[in-house]
């Protein structure tokens, strides 16, 4: 992302200049308030994310002539360009990106009115500016409201939320290092803000890359933040390093609220506006985002549709009530992402990926992302290990020095820690702790 820049180039759109962001205070420099351990746990070791052999192409199984649906070109996901993503007919999954802002709480009220869950792909800096979701704005009555607050309520209000990393850059032009320091920090941060708002931290395992990098093209760039030239990474780079984190998630509706700020549009007070000369006018672009989801074929058709919006702009928040009210006489209900993924893999996201037959044609995708110990995969999910516990698992030394699965996973109503116990020490993620010690092992 152009720094200041909150727009999509899906659909062949320039992105055009649009705010400036007011300089805030800087983050503390340690993003946590203290490292999380238990009584005689120990952290992971320093590297946490072991290269898998099921990290590539399985093939086929003999005989069987099938073909892997998802590739380390596309990981397991949601709304991919050239793959069909099979939805439920009228069912509508509402994405915003790029939040939380000063306009989310209006965001919050009109989705709470109407009793509808939506899902939020958050960057714990971005448009917020240093302070990140330590920031705040002053609301139009003189209260403060702070970022991490407002990220809190999106979870207390029953909504679900995934990464969209720290600062929105293209994925797609970034070194495999940067990327993995997109993921981790953003988990990083989003915790450590929803511990100190009071809030229980958790895992993010749904993944939106910004712009929808590499699959739906990336911000219009000529250099990179050095001045160099930017050689732009392969689709696969990037997709080799998203399932150690989680799904991936895309779109195949599109609001078009991203695609240019309007005349008199912000994503708060205190922004300084810079439309382009051509902009529309405020009420001529909450007109279009409204015909492009209402007047969609697919929404006309009645088809399940992932709907991409934005709530750092005000006009579709002017704009949101008027779309549901249409969606909802148009026969649809709504839903959550991870409803949806419990729906077509019958696992939790925490549960696809990574794994260690992931791609791998000759096991059910659903079990892609899971190891099974005394009973065949996807039998017994108390003899599994999956997805993120994979990998804390792997990196603690696996079957040889932890022994089968005790029991099933479960995450902790209160702390929001998620365990499994094993013969020899339970594993616990810590999303709130920085590496290596979001992953610790508790010995026997």
């Amino acid at each position: 992302m152009n720094a200041r820049v909150l727009a999509l180039a899906a659909a062949g759109v320039a992105c055009t200049r649009a705010i400036a962001t007011p300089e805030g205070p800087s983050p503390e420099d340690d993003p946590v308030s203290a490292v999380t351990v238990p009584d005689g746990g120990r952290c992971g070791p320093a590297r946490a994310n072991p290269v898998a052999a099921g990290f590539a192409d399985a093939g086929a199984c003999e005989g069987d002539g099938a073909a892997p649906e998802f590739s380390p070109s596309s990981p397991i996901g949601v709304g991919y360009p050239d793959i069909p993503t099979p939805l439920p007919a009228h069912v509508a999954f509402l994405t915003f990106d790029d939040g939380p802002v000063a306009w989310t709480d209006t965001f919050l009220d009109i989705l709470a009115s109407r009793g509808v869950h939506a899902t939020f792909f958050v960057n714990a800096k971005g448009i917020k500016g240093r302070a990140g979701l330590d920031g705040s704005y002053t609301q139009a009555d003189g209260g403060v409201r702070v970022f991490r607050d407002i990220l809190r309520r999106e979870v207390d209000d029953g909504h679900v939320i995934g990464s969209h990393t720290v600062n929105h850059p293209d994925l797609g032009i970034l070194t495999a290092e940067q990327i993995e320091t997109e993921l981790d920090e953003n988990e990083l941060l989003m915790n450590a803000a929803l511990v100190r708002a009071g809030a229980a931290p958790q895992v993010l395992s749904l993944f939106r890359p910004p712009y929808g990098s590499p699959w739906f093209g990336g911000a219009e760039q000529d250099q990179g933040p050095t001045g160099d030239q930017i050689v732009v990474a392969e689709q696969g780079s990037v997709g080799r390093l998203l399932p150690l984190h989680g799904v991936n998630v895309m779109w195949t509706l599109d609001s078009t609220d991203s695609a240019e700020w309007a005349q008199g549009e912000s994503p708060g007070p205190g922004y300084v506006e810079i439309p382009a000369p051509d902009a529309p006018t405020y009420e001529a672009k909450m007109a279009r985002i409204k015909q492009s989801v209402l007047g969609a074929p697919a929404v006309v058709g009645g088809e399940g549709v992932v709907l991409l919006m934005h709530d750092t702009h005000n006009t579709t928040r002017d704009v949101l009530a008027s779309i549901i009210d249409g969606l909802t006489a148009d026969g649809y209900s709504f839903q959550t992402i991870e409803q949806y993924v419990q729906a077509r893999w019958s696992r939790p996201s925490l549960d696809l990926a990574p794994g260690p037959a992931l791609f791998s044609s000759c096991v059910a995708e659903k079990d892609q992302g899971c190891a099974a110990f005394g009973a065949p995969v996807g039998t017994n999910r108390a003899d599994e290990v999956c997805g993120r516990m994979w990998l804390a698992y792997e990196a603690f030394g696996g079957l040889s020095v932890l022994g089968p699965p005790a029991a099933a996973p479960r995450r902790s109503p209160t702390t929001g820690i998620v365990s499994q116990p094993f013969a020899h020490g339970t594993l616990e993620l810590h999303p709130e702790n920085p590496a290596p010690c979001n992953i610790v092992l508790v010995p026997q």
